[in-house]
């Protein structure tokens, strides 16, 4: 959707609907230098693959994810590649994923 945005500094998403979409994979993979990102009104019960969401957002040192839905997630590797403090931020939302994978530089 917005891959490699790479001079985005800031996005408010919380108008978008996102209830019936599967895949958020890439999303805002290669945003370097955004900071500033609101994904309060994500809807991701139908999530399915989240590999790639954030990768390489080295800028954006928090985002709440407080309200991701993780429960049919089954594809996440390297969401948090190179973004780590995103993740440190949200672990409680992703404990149930292998954190190495969720920081891994390889895709499948």
């Amino acid at each position: 959707m917005l891959t490699c945005c790479k001079n985005v500094i800031e996005l408010d998403l919380s108008s978008f609907d996102t209830r019936n979409v599967k895949d958020m994979s890439r999303m805002f993979s290669g945003c370097e230098l955004l900071e500033c990102l609101n994904l309060s009104s994500f809807d991701t019960r139908n999530v399915k693959d989240m590999s790639r969401m954030f990768y390489d957002c080295k800028s954006l040192n928090y985002v709440d994810l407080y309200s991701f839905n993780t429960d049919k997630v089954y594809k996440i590797k390297g969401i948090f590649y190179n973004s780590e403090k995103i993740l440190d931020a949200n672990y409680s939302k992703f404990k149930k994923f292998d954190r190495a994978e969720m920081k891994s530089n390889t895709y499948d």
